[in-house]
């Protein structure tokens, strides 16, 4: 496997590279409310209606069977038999009660999605109970994407026809690599050809959208087995990929403020071989700048639109929800939200004017963005879009503002300057 040619690394556009559109976000300028503030905006939050239809519901589930090391998401070892019972009693509750505000009864949801942690770590019949529930009491769309997230270890034939039977439409698999070796090195259980087999018997059941993820920059990665993996999902009945680098602590950190040529480099020769390698799979295209998937079998929707501006009705400990310019987070501490604590819940507000401004993360966490979209924001941000225009991250076509292949890989970091320009122009009372 050979190295991408020197003239076409376009690596050194920032000193340190923003992995995800979350960490990006981090620098608008949010607003935590409390007391009497918060009760009231909270209460304003469910029971107002809107018209605004783009929205879904994300379900967290937080259990593992086994803590990954390179997982920095919000997770607890299942090590209690008891804890998911007492957890899904408060979960429904708060599901049902929740479903008679205005909010909730306004417009259908296009996609529910139950994450974590591992959803398939309890047993079926919880995650089968939650979704009747949701199906009874929350308008769907008529297409709606229902997914719920596995490891290879934690699905099988019995939870599949069960999952199937309740309505999910689709299944995302935690699969990181084929490679063996380092699966082994990561903690994985299962093997590549564990992973072949688990996706067949999805396939068999019936759910059809069948998503991986595939992760880079593990220790002991190189280049070669990367190829074989991004070589391996394209064979596969699957139909959509998400590709993410590794994120640490450290690498996230704010106080890293730069990273070694060697790093960003190699960091680059990973992300452009699966970017010019997955949209050639029969019928796929960049969903966003780490989605890619079949045009009308793999829409990824709930990843669409979380990634971008959706409402999103939110459920479980450590769930994040957001409305308008409200983001509410639950307690991550599942003892806690068991306890039904409602002090356990933060509510963050940026400045309504963030409604307009927001669009521009159409170009960097949705690949582009049309004239009709950026023309009413244009001149907040032209100087930035020229600049970078200029170093070749992004590209005009036809009517429409797109990231080119470099701009994909500096996705994050774009977001991060128009949320610092976001937050420039709310200060300033430009608008």
């Amino acid at each position: 496997m050979t190295h991408i040619p020197e003239a076409e690394k376009e690596w050194k556009a920032f000193d340190k590279r923003i992995r995800s559109a979350t960490l990006a976000r981090r620098k608008l300028p949010l607003k935590p409310l409390s007391g009497e503030e918060k009760d009231d905006r909270l209460r304003d939050l469910f029971s107002t209606a809107t018209n605004f239809s783009d929205r879904v519901i994300y379900v967290n589930i937080p259990f593992c069977n086994k803590l990954c090391s390179f997982c920095i998401y919000n997770k607890m070892l299942l090590d209690n038999d008891k804890i998911p019972e007492r957890y899904f009693r408060v979960l429904n509750r708060h599901i049902t009660s929740r479903a008679e505000t205005e909010w909730a009864r306004s417009l259908p949801f296009r996609a529910v999605y139950f994450g974590g942690g591992t959803p398939t770590a309890v047993a079926t019949h919880y995650i089968v109970s939650t979704l009747e529930l949701i199906k009874k009491h929350y308008p769907l769309s008529e297409d709606c994407e229902i997914t719920v997230e596995s490891t290879i270890t934690d699905i099988d034939n019995e939870s599949l026809s069960d999952l199937k039977k309740a309505g999910v439409n689709r299944i995302s698999l935690g699969v990181q690599t084929f490679c063996n070796p380092l699966r082994n090195s990561i903690g994985r259980n299962s093997d590549r050809e564990d992973i072949i087999r688990t996706i067949e018997l999805i396939k068999r059941n019936g759910i059809t959208d069948i998503c991986i993820d595939l992760m880079y920059n593990f220790e002991g990665q190189d280049i070669e087995s990367w190829h074989s993996d991004i070589e391996q999902a394209t064979r596969l009945p699957i139909t959509s990929c998400s590709v993410y680098p590794l994120i640490t602590m450290a690498n996230s950190s704010p106080q890293l403020l730069k990273e070694t040529d060697q790093e960003l480099e190699k960091e680059y020769d990973f992300f452009i071989l699966a970017d010019r390698s997955l949209p050639l799979k029969k019928g796929w295209k960049r969903i966003t700048p780490v989605q890619y998937g079949h045009a009308t079998d793999g829409r990824s929707v709930y990843v669409s639109s979380h990634g971008q501006s959706a409402d999103i009705m939110a459920f479980g400990a450590g769930a994040a929800g957001r409305r308008d310019n409200l983001t509410y987070l639950q307690t991550s501490d599942v003892n806690k939200f068991i306890d039904n604590s409602s002090a356990g819940i933060t509510l963050l507000e940026t400045d309504e004017r963030f409604l307009l401004l927001r669009k521009i993360y159409l170009l960097s966490e949705g690949l582009r963005i049309t004239d009709d979209e950026y023309n009413p924001i244009k001149k907040y941000f032209e100087g930035i879009i020229s600049g970078y225009r200029s170093k070749g991250l992004i590209r005009s076509s036809g009517n429409t503002l797109e990231l080119t292949r470099s701009g994909r890989f500096w996705a994050g970091n774009l977001s991060a300057v128009f949320s610092e320009r976001i937050s420039e122009v709310i200060s300033d009372s430009i608008i």
